[in-house]
């Protein structure tokens, strides 16, 4: 069985941003999700993408797009 490919840093990004850029951690799973994305391979992502400071975890536990990731 092939594995599944994680979403990159820029597809969880555009995913945010398509997502007016703030989103639950749920809502942006779902959007990987409907890009065909597995859901675990998209909670990677979305893990890796935070660690990386690509999104930030807002106090509110709201998932936010770091300003110099959209420019990148």
């Amino acid at each position: 069985m092939p594995y599944a490919e994680i979403p990159s840093d820029e597809v969880v990004v555009q995913a945010l941003a398509d997502l007016g850029g703030r989103a639950t951690a749920a809502e942006l799973c779902n959007e990987l999700v409907r890009a065909n994305h597995s859901r675990r391979e998209s909670q990677l992502a979305i893990q890796r993408a935070s660690e990386g400071g690509r999104i930030s975890v807002g106090a509110d536990w709201m998932l936010s797009v770091v300003a110099q990731a959209v420019a990148a």
